[in-house]
């Protein structure tokens, strides 16, 4: 696990890899259930556990439903996606 000083720097995604977190978004939209994504955001990688609300393809971003919160997560950010079967 990374310290607090610690950085990551931003995962470089092969077009296989963003058609699979793609396929993983829109299947996590369509079940409703709680799935944990992870994202870079200021050269770290934070985990999300939460409900997709909803993918906003102009935006490029999707929705989060988090405990108390919803929170707004940009495509070229998330890093993996992990919805069960």
């Amino acid at each position: 696990m990374a310290g607090d000083d610690d950085f990551v720097i931003r995962p470089e995604h092969s077009e296989w890899d963003r058609e699979n977190i793609q396929e993983e978004l829109e299947r996590g939209l369509m079940i409703k259930c709680q799935i944990p994504i992870k994202v870079w955001d200021d050269e770290k990688i934070k985990s999300y556990f939460g409900t997709i609300e909803s993918i906003e393809l102009h935006n490029r971003c999707i929705m989060l439903h988090v405990p108390f919160d919803l929170e707004r997560l940009k495509f070229k950010d998330i890093v993996s996606v992990q919805v069960g079967y």
